[in-house]
């Protein structure tokens, strides 16, 4: 009976348990190497219900500005290369997240409504 019970609520906190670990090097909080950017900050990325979700940070004074989240589609955890739209009311921005040697590159290609050229920049990050 004691055994019974026992498998019984291990089965249950593994049912109720969402910290299911992944194999994504993505993962974690990365930090600009560039300390004065004018850019991108830091940025977190998580990894649930096989999608990725990616919070950014951008340079404002006096503290840094929140782009909020954003979530890709179905993603394998595995993935070294990630792509993500950021539609802000006067620019849309096209991201490209690509973990090489440890850093991870995100190029942004920003898509501006008001009429001025597109532009398009990298910045590395490094894991915190």
């Amino acid at each position: 009976m004691k055994s019974l019970l026992f498998i019984l609520v291990s089965l249950a906190i593994i049912v109720n348990n969402d910290s299911s670990p992944t194999n994504s090097n993505l993962e974690g909080l990365w930090i600009n190497e560039d300390m004065d950017t004018r850019g991108i900050t830091k940025c977190t990325i998580r990894y649930k219900d096989n999608r990725f979700h990616v919070q950014i940070w951008g340079k404002c004074n006096p503290t840094d500005c929140d782009w909020g989240e954003n979530t890709s589609g179905e993603t394998p955890d595995e993935t070294d290369k990630l792509k993500l739209t950021w539609d802000n009311k006067f620019v849309e921005r096209n991201q490209t997240f690509e973990l090489v040697e440890g850093r991870l590159f995100i190029t942004t290609e920003n898509h501006y409504k008001d009429g001025r050229p597109k532009n398009s920049h990298s910045e590395t990050l490094i894991k915190k």
